[in-house]
């Protein structure tokens, strides 16, 4: 099992464990101390009266879909598929330039083993790599046990767009290829590199597309994954148990996603924080002064 290291920032000192003998109250004292904070002294630990007030800050900032969305649909209201395709382009036109850049570069390497259907590769655009996501996107709705049984002839389990939109070797081909980054501007040290650039994209267009309201929650979610990955969580709270831990932090009122980081092993930023006060200084840093309230948990 892995553990979350800030389990290890919120260990109690040792120092503090010598309690006086007298501090040892009755049920009854604890209940007309429990709305007390406590100080430690050079003496030990002393319950002091403390009213908690906190600081209600009036929020300021904006709420809903930007500016962009609504003077370019003022006219007319957007479909769901434009507004997708306002998170995603120009993703597409990037996939498929680094796609064929790395096809390019694989099929010149004098140290390669060639394969038969090396031959049949050819340059892909903008367009086929969107019908490639499609069928993608449909292969997570309907299951099949063997990615050939997309494109069988069986009236029985046949689903026919597959065939309609691309052949198989083709999609097989592109799968091969399928590249998000130039490996020549790569960071050696980061463990996300070979996707990099698809974070960078989704993490300026969730948070320049909407903004948020005035309550927001940070908190991890487990994305489901068994595969081989060095930063691969075990958490036996959560319903798909193995996975890649990402820290989110989403509008309270609608669950909207505004920004997002993968955990891969390491969350220090600034060493002079503990890792759990590290994540939220960081992914809370472009929202300081908005006068946003935050729901957190341990």
């Amino acid at each position: 099992s892995v553990f979350d290291s800030e389990n290890d920032e919120s260990d109690i000192d040792s120092d503090n464990e010598s309690i006086d003998d007298n501090t040892n109250n009755s049920d009854s004292e604890l209940v007309q101390t429990e709305k007390r904070c406590v100080s430690k002294n050079n003496s030990g630990w002393e319950w002091l009266p403390k009213e908690n007030e906190p600081i209600i800050h009036n929020f300021v900032g904006g709420h809903g879909v930007s500016q962009e969305i609504s003077v370019k649909y003022q006219n007319e209201p957007p479909s769901e598929l434009s507004i997708f395709l306002e998170y995603m382009d120009p993703l597409f036109e990037t996939i498929a330039r680094e796609t064929n850049d790395y096809a390019r570069r694989q099929l010149a390497d004098p140290n390669r083993k060639n394969r038969t259907d090396d031959v049949r590769w050819f340059e892909t655009n903008e367009d086929e790599i969107k019908a490639y996501f499609a069928l993608c996107i449909i292969m997570s709705q309907v299951r099949k046990r063997q990615i050939q049984l997309y494109w069988t002839k069986d009236k029985c389990v046949e689903t026919p767009i597959f065939r309609k939109t691309m052949s198989r070797k083709r999609f097989l081909l592109l799968s091969r290829y399928l590249h998000f980054a130039d490996d020549t501007l790569l960071e050696p040290s980061d463990k996300l590199k070979k996707i990099r650039p698809i974070i960078s994209h989704f993490s300026d267009r969730f948070s320049k597309l909407y903004s948020l309201s005035e309550d927001i929650a940070l908190d991890e979610s487990l994305m489901k994954f068994r595969g081989r990955l060095a930063y691969v969580q075990c958490n036996r709270s959560k319903r798909a148990r193995f996975g890649i831990k990402i820290y989110k932090i989403c509008d309270s009122n609608n669950g909207y996603c505004h920004s997002f980081r993968i955990y891969t092993g390491d969350d220090i930023i600034d060493p002079a924080l503990p890792a759990s006060s590290n994540v939220v200084m960081h992914m809370c840093d472009p929202l300081f002064n908005k006068g946003h309230t935050l729901y957190i948990d341990n």
